[in-house]
């Protein structure tokens, strides 16, 4: 009686060791301590899903045999009523990619959060534990995952093994209750929200205006604390770059205004100056940060202008080479006595420059370039709004310091804006043009487009706030040709 008894609790403990639990607990059928046998388990942190998040399976794998088994895959997993989620699900077939698929990241592996196969080989005593991440779809109710995997044994037998996890339960989504609110939206309406709104209305609107002005002052205050930040940075840049560009504009511009005294030297000497400062910019610091925007691509725009019709002044196209010979023999604080004996048709003692015939044949060139027809009509113009927006721009951030806005040379632009709309109706005038004339037209009207636009948002800081749209318009008819 004793062994029989003795017996009977051997096979319950037996029993009790192949059973795995549900839900909280490791979940999955085995068959009877058989030979060749391989326990599989199933867990999931709740038997019950209400949330959208993510949350992880995790199934183990034990080689409860004396032997060593082979070959352990998976050969079907399904997931009804859940989606698989994240890089940790690889297809069970992978000629089927849309397939069925199975969790393969190893939590205790080199690579915990990599996709990684069964062991080939699970030796005696040996477990394997897999893990994904799933997640709930539309659908509600319970929901059990299964999975059929494979291993041979030690004899070469090949065994099969069913693994449930769950019952899952999905708890209902939101769609049950949009369905509710739209089937109960009229009565809350007329019950509920509109007598709240009526008590609630000019509280919340009082509220929601202070909310938008203290909003408003918060982000005027960041601004202008950046902008405290940054006017040390720009006021170097200007100090260093912008200014000395805008002298050397200034003074080639007032060589050639009617009146001044024609020598071709200090001209040229100018514009070396002035080719040789905009190099120097460009080198160190790339281009203009200035505070506006258009006004940058204004001054950009302005600049290639100038520079290809003084480029394309050269013949045979030498304009290019011409021009880095220029800048190459002048420096950036170089006095205008000193560089005059550079000019000098014969060489000055004790002051060798092996370059002295190449230069004086490009000033020569420059004169011709000072002759051309458009030279009145399209690069003076052009220059001249290139140093009137270089000026008031390196003056802009200088507001706060005098208490009003900089000083914007609205006559002088509309007086040059009309000379480029003169200069392009007559090349459009003209039959046919050349593929670099149509460039240099775009280029223009590209200028003229920028000047607009910039007219238009710095004309009428000074006027009062209410009169500054009627400004801005007044000055936009004077623009007209």
């Amino acid at each position: 009686m004793r062994t029989r008894l003795s017996l009977l609790l051997w096979l319950s403990a037996q029993l009790l060791l192949a059973l795995p639990a549900v839900g909280q607990a490791p979940t999955g059928p085995t068959a009877a301590p058989t030979p060749g046998l391989v326990v599989s388990s199933g867990y999931v942190e709740s038997k019950r899903i209400a949330s959208g998040e993510a949350f992880p399976i995790w199934i183990t794998f034990e080689n409860r045999t004396g032997q060593e088994v082979l070959g352990l895959r998976f050969v079907d997993f399904r997931t009804a009523g859940l989606q698989t989620r994240g890089a940790c699900w690889v297809p069970v077939n992978r000629a089927a990619p849309k397939g069925p698929r199975f969790p393969s990241c190893i939590p205790d592996s080199a690579q915990p959060a990599a996709p990684s196969p069964l062991p080939q080989r699970l030796a005696p005593g040996e477990a394997v534990t897999v893990v994904g991440d799933l997640v709930r779809t539309g659908r509600s109710g319970e929901f059990m995952l299964t999975g059929m995997y494979q291993w041979t044994d030690a004899q070469g037998v090949q065994r099969r093994a069913l693994l449930p996890v769950g019952p899952i339960e999905v708890t209902k989504n939101w769609e049950d209750w949009r369905t509710r609110v739209r089937e109960d939206l009229p009565t809350v309406l007329k019950e509920v929200v509109l007598p709240l709104a009526k008590d609630l209305a000019w509280p919340l609107a009082a509220f929601l205006l202070g909310v938008l002005f203290k909003a408003g002052e918060q982000k005027r205050a960041a601004l202008q604390q950046t902008w405290n930040q940054m006017l040390s940075t720009s006021h170097e840049t200007a100090k260093n770059y912008y200014m000395p560009v805008s002298a050397a504009a200034n003074w080639f511009l007032a060589t050639l205004r009617p009146g001044a005294v024609q020598d071709q030297d200090e001209s040229f000497y100018y514009l070396a100056l002035l080719f040789r400062r905009m190099r120097y910019l460009v080198d160190d610091i790339s281009g203009f940060y200035l505070k506006d925007r258009t006004g940058e691509e204004l001054i950009v725009s302005c600049w290639a202008v100038i520079l290809d019709s003084f480029v394309s002044s050269f013949p045979s196209g030498t304009g290019v080479e011409q021009k880095e010979l220029l800048v190459a023999t002048i420096e950036p604080e170089e006095a205008l006595r000193q560089y005059k004996r550079k000019l000098s048709a014969a060489p000055v003692p004790g002051f060798p420059f092996p370059a002295r015939a190449q230069l004086i044949q490009i000033r020569e060139q420059f004169k011709s370039w000072t002759l051309r027809a458009d030279f009145p009509k399209l690069d003076v113009p052009v220059l001249t709004l290139f140093y009137v927006a270089i000026d008031y721009e390196i003056n802009r951030p200088y507001d706060p310091w005098y208490g009003e806005p900089q000083v914007y040379n609205i006559q002088e632009i509309l007086k040059q804006e009309k000379k480029l709309k003169v200069w392009l109706r007559e090349q459009k005038a003209r039959p046919s043009l050349t593929d670099e004339e149509q460039t240099r037209v775009k280029d223009v009207e590209t200028i003229v487009r920028l000047v607009r636009e910039h007219r238009w948002s710095n004309t009428g800081r000074r006027a009062p706030w209410g009169t500054r749209w009627a400004v801005k318009a007044w000055y936009a008819s004077r623009a007209g040709v």
